[in-house]
């Protein structure tokens, strides 16, 4: 015989002699649970026998000394099998043949004496009777598939019998019960499914135990393998254990520590920090999502990686960077006792390194950062606050610009608390009646004549007070709060301008909409909806956007908005023209009525405004749109606007904003003056 066929023939023994040792477990177990499973079966069996007694019928006690007998008969095998093998034999096959088939007769006659008890006495009970008897029968067949794990084939037969009688006699029932037939039914198909997993269970625990029996023993016979197997495990435990440190405290894509590393560091070195204390640097990358976006994350990863290389060249050797997740990078460095600005220093080069062109695969790209820099002790006691207020700082550069280096300092916690205040407070604001809508006239420039009115939003909260537009608006703006303010105003102001007058000559209503409200789904529904539960005519409602429209990751979803709100006669105008994107060549795409310029060219108007404004009312005539300014302070700017071709005026000088505006015309007395203003 080969030595391949020796092998193979030692596999075979060993598998058998594991499935005999594992079937002898099984029984051993099975007769372990026998003793708990009789005594149980015969305590519910006296419980059903003193329930019904008490009708003075025979039948319980003749049933239940039927069971007792088979009880005690049942014992009697445990006990047989106990002397014989205790707890811990080893049964040959025909020893467990001889030993189950008693064990599973046993059982089936005790299952079957509940066939007998449901099968002849359910539909002479009460309905109690009747729940008294299911609910038992249930409860059994319940336990049964823990107990009788061990044995698959008769522990199923032995649910079956308590449970598909019972069923089926249901079904059969004078007043027939289908439903709770039904759901016993399906009970049985789930006590079975449970029965086999726990079958499951007890079999890989046996087997398992198994396998661990025999690498011991492997262990026992080979002292010296196991000696060099234990070196081997030792060192596997070292590497792994130093593995999972390093994962642990590093940043899987950059190789950078990660938030923990960074924390463990930064304890480390704030009990060792001289009286100058550690700066910690917050940077977080400008345009970074639209290189994800855009280009893909799988380049925005790679961008990651180059800039977390550049800043690990660049960083002092007793410095740390790290990724704090996202674009964000913290870095923290000790400062010198001649070298306070070490920290500041250390900001300018890294941004100057981020700003410039980054080559990555054949795109180069323009990044940016936004960088907080704040200072121990002076700024936080522990790593979590100095980071904090780092954060913080480049929170503030991002809001008021990007790309700037800023010192923390306690002001910018005290904004932070008012916008937090201010953001939380506009949950309520649309229903608490703090919000109002004031209307502030826009005036035909040759004649005077009110041709619009444009809604402006008003707060005025419990308890924080009068906050201003510009500085609520922002917030709304980035918490998503603006969708809901301005469905608000436009309900309301699509209300308030039939008071203004029904026909189509009345005044029509501008109001300002955000680059969010337009990207929302179903926004021109919601305008239609507005429109139309307020009977104004889609003509008498202009909608302003600001030329962030033009951007192009709105330019699909904004563009089909806005042709929609064209489709129901809505007029759409640029607001603040010529301060934002650079959309001239945007223009003839989407469905324009008219462009707004900004009050800051109105107020340069004898400076280079007055260029600015020629320009656009050019550009405004080339596409057939009318021209409106805005920030009119004094009749000689009207008179100027005029004599240049605007087309409709707005400011303090035509009309001041109020909830109950005036629409009557104005005296056009700057047309009289427009020539010599225009000299």
């Amino acid at each position: 015989m080969q030595a391949g066929e020796l092998n193979v023939s030692a596999v075979q023994a060993h598998a058998v002699a594991r499935n005999n040792r594992i079937a002898s477990e099984l029984l051993l177990l099975a007769y372990r649970n026998n003793r708990a499973s009789v005594l149980v079966n015969l305590a519910a069996t006296v419980g059903v026998a003193i329930a019904f007694s008490g009708q003075g019928q025979v039948w319980p006690w003749l049933w239940l000394g039927i069971v007792l007998c088979i009880s005690l008969l049942r014992l009697g095998l445990d006990l047989a099998f106990s002397r014989q093998f205790g707890t811990g034999a080893l049964l040959t096959s025909t020893q467990r043949l001889r030993w189950q088939r008693p064990y599973e007769v046993g059982l089936v006659l005790g299952a079957l004496m509940w066939v007998v008890l449901v099968w002849t006495q359910l539909d002479k009970q009460p309905a109690e009777g009747q729940f008294v008897m299911l609910i038992v029968v249930s409860a059994l067949a319940g336990g049964a598939t823990g107990v009788l794990a061990p044995l698959l084939g008769v522990g199923r037969i032995y649910i079956g019998l308590l449970l598909v009688p019972a069923c089926l006699k249901l079904y059969w029932l004078p007043h027939s019960e289908p439903v709770l037939a039904t759901l016993g039914l399906i009970f049985f198909v789930v006590m079975l499914v449970g029965h086999k997993n726990n079958h499951k269970i007890v079999v890989r625990s046996i087997a398992l135990q198994e396998e661990n029996t025999d690498l011991v023993a492997r262990l026992t016979q080979h002292n010296h393998e196991v000696e060099a197997l234990n070196a081997s495990l030792e060192k596997r435990v070292a590497e792994r254990t130093e593995a999972l440190q390093t994962m642990a405290h590093r940043d899987a894509l950059t190789g950078l520590f990660n938030r923990r590393g960074l924390q463990r560091w930064m304890d480390e070195r704030i009990l060792q920090a001289s009286p100058e204390g550690i700066a910690v640097l917050f940077l977080d990358l400008d345009r970074f999502k639209q290189i994800n976006d855009g280009l893909g994350h799988d380049l925005g990863d790679r961008v990651l990686q180059e800039i977390a290389r550049c800043f690990e060249v660049r960083m002092p050797a007793d410095a740390v960077v790290a990724r704090w997740g996202g674009d964000e990078f913290v870095v923290a460095i000790p400062l010198l006792p001649d070298d306070a600005d070490r920290g500041m220093r250390l900001a300018m080069t890294l941004r100057e390194r981020v700003m410039a062109p980054l080559q990555v695969d054949d795109e180069l790209l323009h990044v940016g950062v936004s960088i907080g820099v704040a200072r121990f002790p002076r700024d936080g006691k522990t790593p979590s606050d100095l980071i904090r207020a780092a954060d913080l700082a480049a929170t503030e550069v991002k809001r008021s610009g990007r790309g700037h280096i800023l010192a923390y300092h306690e002001l910018l916690s005290r904004v932070q608390r008012r916008r937090l205040e201010i953001s939380q407070a506009l949950r309520d604001a649309t229903v608490d009646g703090s919000l109002s809508v004031v209307y502030q006239p826009i005036v035909d420039a040759s004649s005077g004549e009110v041709a619009a009115l444009e809604a402006l939003l008003r707060w005025e909260h419990a308890v924080l007070g009068v906050i201003r537009p510009e500085e609520f608006i922002p917030i709304a703006e980035d918490s998503d709060r603006i969708v809901e303010l301005g469905e608000w105003v436009l309900k309301r102001a699509c209300t308030d301008a039939m008071v203004w007058g029904a026909g189509h000559d009345a005044p029509a209503v501008a109001l300002n909409v955000s680059i969010r409200q337009l990207l929302v789904a179903g926004f021109a529904d919601m305008v239609a909806e507005a429109l139309a539960t307020a009977g104004l005519p889609a003509a008498r409602l202009d909608i302003e956007v600001t030329e962030s429209i033009f951007g192009e990751q709105h330019t699909t979803p904004a563009l089909e908005t806005l042709v929609r709100l064209r489709k129901l006669g809505v007029r759409v105008h640029v607001d603040d023209f010529g301060t934002g994107y650079s959309s001239l060549s945007r223009l003839h795409e989407f469905p324009l009525d008219a462009l707004k310029i900004d009050r800051s060219f109105v107020h340069a108007i004898h400076g280079h405004g007055h260029a600015i404004i020629e320009g656009a009312i050019l550009i405004a005539r080339r596409f057939g749109l009318r021209v409106i300014a805005e920030g009119v302070e004094n009749f000689e700017q009207a008179a100027v606007l005029q004599s240049l071709g605007v087309d409709l005026l707005q400011g303090h000088a035509l009309g001041e904003a109020s909830a109950a505006p005036r629409i009557e015309a104005v005296d056009p007395v700057w047309v009289a003056s427009g020539a010599k203003a225009s000299a």
